[in-house]
């Protein structure tokens, strides 16, 4: 195994295991680059990979939601295999990993919510000084948990129609911080929406792709602003991990992070809904989840 931990997960993807992988990655291939660009609410850091150019950069980000922890380790089991592709150059999207690398930048965030992951792995005792509210809203199942530790859903609190959606969470009974679902005070209120926002606009990327998980379906439109090409990138990807196209309903249908893309930069963004069955999905899914996985972000670096 090139970088085992990632290869073959044995534990869920906290924050100590994220460090561990990064580290790794960075060792065994030195032509990586990694960067901070931000931190969590509680001081944890919001790393980002990348390998390859800069002339068309694309981002892929998991682990939104603290019980989608798994997503975290199918972004890093993607760049590490780039990374090999990259070393050995091996065909990446039909041309030589080189060549495509030389053109493309790829950047993978592997965990958007640092602290909600540490909450759902760890309890609430992981939220530091924000734990009697996590301990306060979370019905006794910390298990269950997908916001930040101010109990702010990160993928309701990006600027796209947020106004709205926090209009339907009042009415659906959500007044203030929960394990899910609460958008938060204003758009981009927490410092992880915050900084992923402004990554994005400093980098300037073409796509981007939000991993989640859970039922095969991948979501590519949002609005008028959703760019024509989305559909055939969409189609493609669908049918390289024989997943479905639909469109998140109700309080899941704005306020994303892929809204936001599509609505501010007007360039293609997707949501990739991962796996089956209940969140958090078991580490022992991973391998499976995989193999669908990776022909749909080839088919995403393609564009």
């Amino acid at each position: 195994m090139i970088v085992s931990s990632v290869f073959s997960p044995s534990a869920p993807l906290d924050c100590a295991c994220l460090s561990q992988c990064v580290q790794e990655i960075r060792e065994r291939f030195p032509f990586v680059q990694t960067e901070r660009v931000g931190r969590s609410l509680l001081g944890r850091p919001i790393l980002v990979l990348s390998v390859g150019g800069t002339h068309a950069p694309v981002l892929i980000a998991a682990a939104f939601h603290g019980m989608e922890w798994i997503t975290g380790w199918i972004a890093l089991r993607f760049f590490a295999d780039l990374c090999l592709a990259m070393e050995r150059d091996d065909p990446v999207c039909g041309i030589p990993a080189r060549d495509f690398l030389r053109e493309h930048g790829v950047f993978v965030l592997p965990c958007a919510n640092p602290d909600g992951v540490e909450i759902q792995i760890h309890g609430p005792a992981s939220a530091g000084r924000f734990s009697p509210l996590v301990e306060r809203v979370d019905g006794g199942d910390p298990s269950r948990w997908q916001a930040n530790a101010r109990g702010v859903d990160l993928n309701h609190n990006f600027d796209a129609n947020w106004l709205r959606l926090r209009r339907m969470e009042r009415e659906a009974g959500i007044n203030g911080p929960s394990p899910t679902q609460f958008g938060g005070r204003f758009p981009e209120s927490e410092p992880e929406s915050a900084c992923l926002a402004a990554f994005c606009r400093r980098r300037g990327f073409l796509r981007a792709a939000a991993l989640h998980t859970q039922g095969w379906e991948i979501y590519y439109r949002y609005g008028r602003h959703t760019p024509p090409e989305s559909a055939e990138i969409a189609r493609r990807m669908a049918e390289a991990g024989h997943c479905t196209l639909g469109d998140p309903q109700g309080l899941a249908s704005m306020g994303g992070f892929k809204d936001w893309f599509i609505d501010c930069f007007r360039r293609p963004g997707f949501t990739l809904e991962l796996g089956e069955g209940r969140n958090p999905l078991p580490l022992s899914d991973a391998p499976q989840i995989y193999r669908r996985t990776q022909p749909m972000l080839l088919e995403f670096l393609r564009g």
